[in-house]
């Protein structure tokens, strides 16, 4: 999906403009646990609505159920201004959008309603762009998908990538072109399937696939669910912990690359709300059969740190446990020290769970308070159940 940058504001003057937002955030009781995609995508808000005759948002929740009113309420308390929610389904939105006062700013309900948004059907994607003059794309999370709304729209409108999305880009490109050596990848989490919008731009004009992210790297350390999958691939019984039963066979043969770092340790338990745990050690020891892995092992916590302190690039995505748990938690904690206290590296750090990890931890993350850092809104947060690790 290629986009131009925004022109000046001029240009919308007296047009209708969708913008696409990534507004996919977990709700809790009817409220947003962390707002931080919210909060990125203002300034896009606020460049277009000041001339644009109505700005249309449009978005989707994992949760195909769930309405996004209440993002909309938390959309205005933030933006401190009225902000119209239109619940339905999109085609009974378009009368009801064109009947709001002008320089409206409007929330529609959930894409995911609509099963043409995942099936990438042209008639909803017709649908979606009859809202509008003019599209803008500022979803940098699920750039990679090739759902309507993402890939369908774009036909049909003039299109432009918003402020968030072009700082996405640039930062990708300064990584790209850029990185100094040593180059360190951090990978946690679950699925290596959502860290591919963080890391796309590695292949040339290609699929990004974790193979190219390996080849540009100096050292990729992985930690969590990740983890999981490559100690099975090497025969390694990892008990009940959460692994991806499809990438075993691929990450049979990214182990014989070096690069790639595994924790020699782990913390385990026999289950992932224990408030205890103990060693487990992949050389001396064998994982019981009921047991949990919980977070990596001190051993191989000090190295991944040891190792992040010499880097001059850096890009972290995921977790190292089942931080929600204090007891799994402190690998992530040590590796989220040893990266911000790195001040000499360019860092990116991106995916759901890291930067709701570094809030709750009270962790500096902003970009004004430390040099060369960079937050990405690429990837979700995942909780699971019954393994490790979200």
């Amino acid at each position: 999906m290629l986009m131009r940058f925004l022109p000046k504001q001029s240009f919308f003057k007296n047009k209708q403009v969708l913008l696409r937002v990534d507004f996919n955030v977990e709700l809790r009781k009817n409220r947003v646990l962390d707002d931080f995609r919210i909060r990125q995508t203002l300034p896009t808000i606020k460049y277009l609505q000041k001339n644009a005759a109505r700005l249309v948002l449009i978005s989707h929740l994992s949760n195909e159920t769930e309405s996004l009113a209440p993002v909309a309420k938390h959309l205005a308390k933030l933006s401190r201004r009225k902000v119209f929610f239109v619940p339905g389904k999109i085609s009974s939105a378009a009368k009801l959008v064109n009947a709001l006062p002008k320089k409206s700013v409007v929330l529609l309900e959930n894409l995911r309603f609509d099963k043409g948004e995942k099936a990438n059907q042209p008639a909803f994607a017709r649908k979606l762009a009859g809202l509008a003059d003019v599209f803008v794309f500022d979803a940098f999370g699920v750039s990679h998908r090739k759902d309507a709304s993402v890939v369908g729209v774009p036909k049909l409108l003039p299109s432009f990538a918003g402020l968030l999305m072009e700082n996405e880009l640039k930062s990708l490109e300064k990584l790209k072109k850029q990185a100094k050596k040593p180059f360190v990848a951090i990978f946690g989490g679950a699925k290596m399937e959502t860290k591919l919008p963080l890391i796309k731009n590695f292949a040339k004009r290609a699929r990004a696939t974790p193979e190219a992210l390996v080849r540009r790297a100096d050292y990729v350390l992985l930690g969590g669910a990740l983890a999981n999958t490559f100690l099975k691939a090497k025969g390694v019984n990892v008990g009940k912990s959460l692994y991806e039963k499809k990438f075993v066979s691929r990450a049979k043969k990214l182990l014989k690359n070096k690069k790639i770092i595994l924790p020699d340790d782990y913390l385990v338990a026999q289950s992932l709300g224990s408030r205890t745990s103990h060693l487990f050690s992949v050389v001396s020891h064998k994982l019981s059969v009921g047991g949990y892995i919980g977070d990596i092992g001190p051993t191989s916590t000090k190295e991944f740190s040891k190792i992040i302190s010499r880097a001059k690039t850096i890009i972290w995505n995921g977790p190292m446990g089942y931080y929600e748990n204090p007891v799994f938690a402190r690998a992530t904690f040590e590796v989220a020290k040893a990266v911000l206290a790195n001040k000499k590296a360019f860092k990116i750090i991106g995916g759901g769970d890291t930067t709701a990890f570094l809030k709750n931890a009270k962790l500096p993350i902003t970009n004004y308070q430390l040099p060369n850092l960079f937050i990405s809104t690429g990837g979700v947060r995942q909780r699971t159940a019954g393994g490790c690790c979200s």
